[in-house]
């Protein structure tokens, strides 16, 4: 189909899907707030957000696969960490782990109306650029949210891709994960750069496949020691998002193209 007929029905439907999720989460910030002084927000998590989050990736008609590590504890707390295509990646990973999560967030995004209430409702950890003894402050936030039955959603990366392929990842999240005594898990998607990539508004309808590590306990690791397997655990991520390669061991019964 011609690029620009493909835009005349993808036009419509973009706008179905952005008018359909700004609902959902409208009713899931809504519902939260009413409901967060009498229920811990790992219940509303799992039985408002997750759905809400769900919902937005089901209105974009995409279907998701999902493939986990044989050794996976899915009851386990951990820092997550994957490869950032998309602003609906935190919506996936709302449908994909079966754990209520919180993200780190660039410090400003908590100024910005709306977004930053829901960012503090979501029990989102500042990150702030330049800021004297940040790292402890983070690595104190990281260990509250465990204690509480919370995981934490990272992409080291430290921006959207902007061609689909896996940019290096900066070491502050092995840091916060070593210095918090949590396991972090690897999380490689492919399908989201086709769904909704930076710099345009238009979805696409997708096949999304994730793939979910299992945890890696690295707090014995030194400072050095984290170096190597910053790079380590990136190649996990790159070769499942890149070139649809599961590690040693891992089977799926989906063909991945």
């Amino acid at each position: 189909m011609h690029p620009w007929l493909q835009n005349v029905f993808l036009v419509p439907f973009s706008l179905c899907v952005w008018t359909l999720a700004f609902l959902w989460m409208a009713l899931m910030v809504i519902t939260s707030v009413l409901l967060l002084p009498v229920l811990p927000f790992r219940k509303t998590h799992l039985w408002i957000a997750r759905p809400a989050l769900s919902l937005c990736i089901w209105s974009s008609l995409s279907r998701v696969r999902v493939i986990f590590h044989p050794e996976y504890d899915p009851k386990q707390p951990c820092v997550y960490n994957g490869n950032h295509v998309s602003s609906m990646d935190a919506h996936l990973v709302g449908r994909v782990l079966p754990q209520p999560f919180c993200g780190l967030s660039a410090a400003e995004s908590f100024h910005i109306p709306i977004y930053g209430w829901i960012m503090k409702l979501s029990q989102s950890i500042p990150v702030y650029p330049r800021k004297s003894g940040r790292t402890g402050e983070i690595v104190e936030a990281a260990k509250d949210r465990v204690a509480q039955g919370i995981s934490i959603v990272a992409y080291a990366e430290g921006g959207r891709t902007l061609d689909g392929r896996v940019a290096p990842f900066r070491r502050g999240v092995f840091f916060m994960a070593r210095d918090a005594g949590v396991p972090i898990v690897p999380v490689a998607t492919r399908g989201m750069y086709r769904l909704l990539r930076k710099g345009t508004w238009l979805v696409r309808p997708s096949i999304i496949t994730v793939y979910v590590g299992k945890q890696i306990d690295i707090s014995h690791l030194t400072d050095d020691e984290i170096e190597t397997f910053t790079e380590e655990f990136r190649q996990i991520v790159v070769d499942f998002a890149e070139d649809g390669k599961l590690p040693e061991g891992v089977t799926s019964p989906w063909s991945i193209k």
